[in-house]
């Protein structure tokens, strides 16, 4: 059976995401995130970090504590309200649609671009124009 430690250093890494990445998305330090990924320490993040992860890598609390190999949430479990929003749009699910379908080294450069895009627009200032 797979630890948290493990489960959680695996989901980070199969995205190509850094340990400093991963502690600005999730709102906790680096060193916090190594102490989630060490056998040793075993820490176990607060409950409102747990449900951060589960829904950053879309797995849940069951997978992540090794007490399931089904990885990912049904769409069931997503809240009515996100999923109206996404199947109203057909370029958002053509999207994912192909995000899912694509080759793992596809979905890795589309996380990277994501990543870039993300990246870009922290740099922004108040009154940019978003994507210049």
């Amino acid at each position: 059976m797979s630890t948290f430690a493990q489960r959680f250093k695996q989901l980070r890494e199969n995205v190509n995401m850094t340990q400093d990445q991963a502690a600005e998305l999730l709102g906790v330090s680096r060193s916090t995130i190594a102490g989630y990924e060490s056998e040793d320490k075993a820490r176990i993040p607060r409950k409102e970090t747990l449900q951060k992860i589960s829904k950053a890598f879309n797995v849940s609390m069951d997978y992540l504590f090794g007490e399931s190999e089904e990885q990912h949430v049904n769409s069931a479990n997503i809240g009515a309200d996100s999923m109206d929003d996404l199947s109203n749009d057909p370029e958002i699910n053509v999207f994912f649609k192909d995000f899912k379908n694509a080759p793992k080294e596809r979905q890795e450069e589309m996380l990277r671009f994501w990543e870039f895009i993300k990246q870009n627009e922290k740099n922004r200032k108040p009154g940019d124009i978003q994507g210049e």
